[in-house]
């Protein structure tokens, strides 16, 4: 029998970051220790949440309950809390810790400018789901919350101004496509924000395909995770013979009996040794062990160059899986010095790409990567052998500034200064930007990043060079033609050329 564990199987992002967070502030030993609590479980998972009250990080579930403690560390939980709902925290005294996974507060930043604008808001997913109560929580009108595609016939024919579409970050995929091509059809005015986590859309997509490659297909998660149940469904279409567990004293071994393949995925919220337990008891085999430790082993460092594959592509940035607790983020900034540019019409989802780590942790768990500063560092081989030998180099005009141009050659930045531009004073160094432009280099030092260009010099050698080529072919008495520049009360200036 072969056990195939899903390589995105169990903690994301968000969740491991709220855990951490949690077992962290459990660990406190200052001479002014405040009581722990989450607001509300700090994931869906039994076995995380006793784990934690073993530790000494209690649980209330509502404001009254918060209203009966002593002044208390309280941590918001991974699906985030509603606007007011915080501020009656804060209003309490309680002293805050945000565990609210990013790609959620991201939505509360969407629902709230939004709504403030007088845009009207839809959600796709669960109106009970404690995220979906969250989001709605940050809107400043009442948004509209569909969880299934018949749900839209249920909508007004006219909904006044624009709409604005969100998505609870565990929602089904599929389903939020579908219901998003029924809406356009419905309304014209409309935009649409695909909310749904990277790691929920690749989770729900590789359940997809395994549970069609196996026998038997094992769902770990708890019963009341959202993102759990959505797997189950997905595999069940594909695999009639799907269970669902929360832990291995859940699972019937008799079922995998007469199996040759056996697939298992779990939710977000699955602690990775109950997903190892589930896989050892199946199989001697030890590949999703090799996995775990393979990745604690690997780390980073600020400086290193990491191969990456880009697993999500917006305008502003590129979302790279570099085989890491943690994702890399690469933006619009660190990818190219053109500015405005976007990202999604340069690099698609899949793609290799090859980074700089510029911070381990950006305060939000995330790895900040740069592109071009690894292109910059390959130009300046390049560059250091032009200013060497005088070489005249080409560049675009990425920005006028108040002293001169920026130029980028190969993602390099390379500063002209205004008296350098022409051989003549220039007013408006704005109608150079998006130009190419010819420069040689007068100073190059990269330990100061210092780049500076000249183009004057390549103008007054070119018409020197015009000049002396025009008097080497005229002679005294010669006729030749020009065109009249000026004239004047004394005479008339000609242009022979030269």
């Amino acid at each position: 029998m072969k056990v195939i564990v899903a390589k995105k199987a169990g903690f994301c992002f968000g969740v491991k970051r709220a855990v951490d967070t949690a077992f962290k502030a459990a660990e406190d030993d200052s001479d002014d220790k405040k009581p722990v609590f989450t607001f509300g479980p700090i994931i869906h998972n039994k076995e995380v949440v006793a784990e934690l009250a073993e530790h000494g990080v209690g649980m209330v579930d509502s404001l009254e309950e918060l209203k009966k403690l002593p002044i208390s560390k309280i941590i918001i939980r991974s699906h985030g809390i509603g606007r007011d709902v915080l501020k009656n925290i804060e209003e309490m005294g309680h002293e805050i810790i945000d565990a609210t996974c990013p790609f959620v507060k991201n939505i509360h930043k969407k629902a709230d400018e939004s709504t403030g604008e007088g845009k009207t808001l839809i959600i796709t997913g669960d109106p009970d789901h404690p995220e979906v109560q969250g989001i709605k929580g940050w809107c400043n009108n009442e948004p509209y919350i569909i969880s299934e595609v018949s749900d839209i016939d249920k909508l007004p024919d006219k909904i006044k101004g624009q709409l604005t579409v969100v998505s609870q970050t565990t929602f089904n995929a599929k389903k939020f496509k579908d219901i998003v091509e029924l809406l356009h059809k419905k309304y014209y005015n409309i935009i649409v924000c695909n909310t749904i986590c990277n790691a929920t859309a690749e989770r729900q997509e590789e359940a997809e395909k395994l549970s069609a490659q196996v026998d038997v297909m094992i769902v770990i998660g708890d019963k009341s995770s959202s993102n759990t149940k959505k797997l189950y469904e997905i595999s069940r279409q594909q695999c009639k013979n799907t269970y669902y567990i929360q832990t291995l004293n859940d699972l019937d071994l008799t079922v995998i009996e007469s199996a040759s393949r056996v697939g298992i995925t779990a939710g977000a919220s699955t602690p990775r040794n109950i997903i190892k337990e589930v896989h050892d008891s199946m199989s001697e085999a030890n590949e999703f062990e090799k996995l775990l430790q393979e990745e604690e082993n690997f780390s980073i460092r600020t400086g290193q160059i990491v191969e990456g594959t880009v697993i999500g592509v917006k305008p502003e940035e590129i979302i790279v899986d570099i085989h890491y607790k943690s994702e890399g983020i690469v933006t619009r900034e660190e990818y190219s010095n053109t500015p405005n540019i976007d990202l999604t019409t340069i690099v698609k989802e899949g793609d290799p790409i090859t980074v700089k780590v510029i911070k381990t942790n950006d305060g939000e768990g995330q790895v900040v990567l740069s592109y071009k500063r690894i292109a910059a560092e390959k130009a300046y081989a390049k560059l250091e052998e032009a200013f060497n030998n005088e070489e005249v180099l080409t560049g675009t005009v990425t920005q006028a500034l108040q002293g001169g141009l920026s130029v980028t050659v190969d993602e390099c930045k390379i500063f002209i200064p205004a008296s350098l531009v022409s051989d003549s004073y220039e007013r408006d160094l704005k109608k150079y930007e998006g130009q190419e432009v010819e420069f040689v280099l007068t100073e190059f030092n990269i330990p100061k990043r210092r780049f500076i260009g000249n183009r004057k010099k390549i103008i007054v050698e070119k018409k020197a060079a015009l000049a002396k080529e025009l008097f080497d072919r005229i002679e005294v008495g010669q006729t030749v033609e020009g065109t009249v520049k000026n004239v004047t009360n004394f005479g008339a200036f000609i242009d022979l050329g030269g």
